[in-house]
């Protein structure tokens, strides 16, 4: 019979654990203390330590033997990914966190029994009630701990595939760096000696101009590097880049990253992939969403019901990927210490908590922090942590600024959103323009307390998953736009943002409206030919157009909800362009009236008479930017845009000779004679349509792949501008071509997500 092992000592046990990364750097009276708490635990072969979703109780050091690493697969089996060897501890990050067992631990079938020092709860305790800076020393260690495995997550796609000595060799020359909210880590003109992965927070890129300005170029968010161009080519910095929040990076310095060049050549191969990667976007992708994964919910009022719209935001955030909701009362029950979550800086109790949001931060998506409703310590923590500040006002309440928010602001350096709750639909949004001037936001949502695609739209916008519609003109042949949205809506797919220019603009205007008043595509279609039906009957005496608007004017009024409805207080979001004849730029009207932004966005010059706007005069969106996705781009955050263009490249191609010289008698004679030789020449607002449109069309062929999804050029070339008689067969057209071209786009990007879901998972 084999002989019974001996269990080691309390002095064995300690000797054990002071050999490793969380308490070999604390003093001997401490360990001593700490000693009382040790115990020793064998296990026998398959035998399980802990269950995934247990509490944590206790930190392991394994001294004998194997553990094995089980997760809980959806269909309720186990897999096993990983393993315990010596000298390696199980399980302090959850005791020191407070959170429960990420996974299951079992001794190794195939080995000898497991031995194991078990360092309980009570021994952190022990350090925390008569060392508090000890305990603080080891909640860092821990951090950086998190720290180091979030990097073994990122190497790979900064260096691309590495074995364990090439890995290890590149994590031995990174230099740990951690920076506060607004310092400074590389600075204009400074050498290029080092670069620099950031593993959590953000940093701001931004150029010094000789005038004095500051221009804010990008935003580098965790996961990716920084500072390798001017490494490479030992050029200067082109860009300060500056800490948007509590920072935390591995730095590489020249000498050290020559040292990997000379050992490892293929890993200068992969960061320059990565360098033209980054140039090859730039040029040729459309913008990217700024990547928000810490969102900070502010109340502009105390009797906003925060709690209630945070719970239903996060919910909704958690179908499109993890998010969770913090609150200081969470964070205090969670971790069951009083007021923890209020820890300062100076409070012994600050690492556990940093630590504790650490990872939450490297487990979900989205960390939403409901902020308290004065500027207590937990607030103040929320506003440094916030990647985006989203301040909710309820519509029926004093629009004014609030000393609250004020005080916030003083905080933040992030971007802000405003969302303005409604009980219901019943009556529309007014005023919004009262909220929006005192306040520098970004964004502004409408949000109806009891529709939740109301929430979900606000929570694609968040996560920079907004679809956009962006609709071009081209006169009748934009009645192809209605097949478009059909295609969509019976697709299920959302139309988060629309606008656009001329018929376009109209166009989405009547979604927008109509949507809401529960119009469905039909009833859309009936609206715009009824407006587009007779105004090119009234003509005018030529002095600065062909015809009178006055009719025009007064459909489009009729029929987009009247002259009170402002474009800021629309449920859908809405924009539409226009071109600013007296200072040649493009008009972008995001606020005013949307009768008279629609009016303006599809006033072609010569046709209808110019628009006033602020003095200057205003015309066609065509003649500078005839369909606007590089607008809609910037709206979507990085989203999906589809953008529909129904002004061809090639168009007018079938008109005959007319011999050396052209009068307008010739043309009407051809016509009235029938024994003429027929005339084929487009009328003069066709002519007009496409003198003002070509410059447009020409710019928009460099930019269609960096800035859409979904780009659709319609088939509509036979049809005449002016050709609104045809409107149900335009619409067919464009129906059909939706068909054809967005339903397998659907089905790819359906493969793609659910693609994605698994490898999350």
């Amino acid at each position: 019979m084999p002989e019974k092992k001996k269990q080691p000592s309390q002095a064995e046990l300690l000797a054990h654990i002071r050999e490793t990364y969380l308490f070999k750097d604390l003093n001997e009276e401490v360990l001593q203390d700490l000693s009382k708490d040790l115990t020793y635990l064998s296990l026998e072969p398959g035998e399980n330590l802990f269950h995934q979703g247990d509490q944590s109780d206790s930190t392991y050091l394994v001294i004998e033997g194997q553990l094995k690493v089980a997760i809980n697969l959806d269909d309720g089996s186990e897999m096993f990914v990983g393993e315990n060897k010596p000298g390696q501890l199980v399980g302090e990050m959850g005791v020191f966190t407070g959170q429960s067992r990420t996974a299951s631990i079992y001794a190794d079938n195939d080995g000898i029994p497991a031995g194991l020092v078990r360092i309980p709860e009570s021994g952190f305790g022990r350090i925390a009630s008569t060392n508090p800076d000890a305990l603080a020393q080891v909640g860092e260690t821990i951090r950086q701990r998190l720290f180091r495995n979030q990097l073994d997550e990122m190497l790979p796609n900064i260096f691309g595939e590495l074995d364990e000595e090439t890995f290890n060799d590149i994590e031995a020359e990174a230099e740990w760096v951690q920076i506060s909210r607004g310092d400074v880590l590389i600075k204009q003109g400074a050498p290029g000696d080092s670069m620099y992965i950031l593993i959590r927070g953000r940093l701001q890129a931004r150029v010094n101009l000789e005038d004095g300005q500051v221009i804010v170029v990008g935003e580098i968010t965790p996961g990716e590097s920084v500072g390798e161009m001017a490494m490479f080519t030992g050029e200067t910095r082109t860009a300060d880049v500056a800490a948007v929040r509590d920072t935390a990076l591995v730095k590489f310095d020249k000498a050290g990253f020559d040292r990997l060049m000379e050992k490892y050549p293929h890993v200068i191969r992969q960061i320059t992939n990565i360098v033209i990667g980054r140039l090859r976007r730039a040029q040729f992708e459309k913008a990217r969403s700024h990547n928000v994964t810490n969102i900070a919910v502010v109340p502009i009022n105390p009797d906003v019901p925060l709690t209630q719209f945070t719970k239903r935001f996060v919910a909704t955030l958690n179908t499109l990927d993890t998010a969770i909701h913090l609150s200081s009362h969470r964070v205090d029950s969670t971790l069951g210490v009083p007021d923890i979550a209020q820890s300062d800086a100076d409070n012994p109790l600050n690492i556990k908590l940093t630590a504790w949001l650490d990872h939450h931060e490297a487990e979900y998506r989205f960390v939403v922090y409901q902020v308290d409703s004065e500027i207590s310590p937990w607030t103040s923590r929320a506003i440094r942590q916030a990647d985006r500040i989203v301040f909710v006002g309820q519509a029926s309440d004093d629009p004014a600024q609030t000393l609250f928010e004020a005080r916030v602001n003083n905080i933040a350096t992030v971007r802000s959103d405003l969302v303005l709750l409604h009980p219901d639909g019943t009556q529309q949004p007014k005023g919004t323009i009262k909220w929006l001037a005192p306040r520098k936001i970004s964004k502004h949502y409408h949000v109806r307390w009891n529709l939740d695609g109301d929430f979900a739209r606000l929570a694609r916008f968040i996560a920079g998953k907004a679809v956009g519609l962006c609709l071009g003109g081209g006169g009748a042949r934009g009645f192809a736009h209605f097949g478009v949205i059909k295609t969509l809506e019976e697709e299920g797919m959302p139309i988060d943002i629309i606008g656009g220019n001329s018929i376009g603009a109209y166009v989405s205007s009547i979604y927008a409206t109509g949507h809401a008043k529960g119009w469905d595509v039909k009833t859309m279609i009936k609206a715009t030919s009824k407006v587009f039906s007779r105004w090119h009957y009234h003509l005018t005496l030529p002095v600065t157009s062909m015809f009178s608007d006055g009719i025009l004017v007064h459909d489009i009024k009729e029929f987009v909800g009247g002259e009170d409805i402002q474009i800021e207080d629309l449920w859908i979001p809405f924009f539409c362009v226009s071109s600013n004849l007296t200072r040649a730029e493009v008009k972008t009207h995001r606020t005013g009236p949307l009768w008279r932004a629609v009016r303006v966005s599809g006033g072609l010059p010569a046709v209808v008479p110019p628009v006033v706007f602020d003095g200057d005069l205003h015309v066609d969106g065509a003649l500078l930017n005839n369909l606007p996705i590089d607008v809609m781009s910037q709206m979507c955050d990085g989203g999906t845009v589809i953008a529909i263009d129904v002004s061809p490249i090639v168009d007018m191609g079938e008109n005959e000779t007319h011999g050396d010289s052209l009068s307008g008698w010739d043309m009407l004679f051809s016509k009235v004679n029938p024994f003429a030789e027929k005339i084929k020449m487009p009328a003069l607002p066709t002519i007009m349509q496409r003198s003002a449109e070509i410059g447009a069309v020409l710019q928009l062929k460099g930019i269609v792949e960096k800035l859409t999804d979904v780009y659709i050029s319609m088939p509509v070339e036979h049809f005449d501008i002016l050709g609104f008689g045809e409107a149900n067969n335009i619409v067919q057209v464009g129906y059909n071509e939706a068909q054809r071209r967005i339903l397998p786009w659907l089905k790819e990007r359906e493969l793609e997500q659910k693609k994605n879901t698994v490898s999350l998972s």
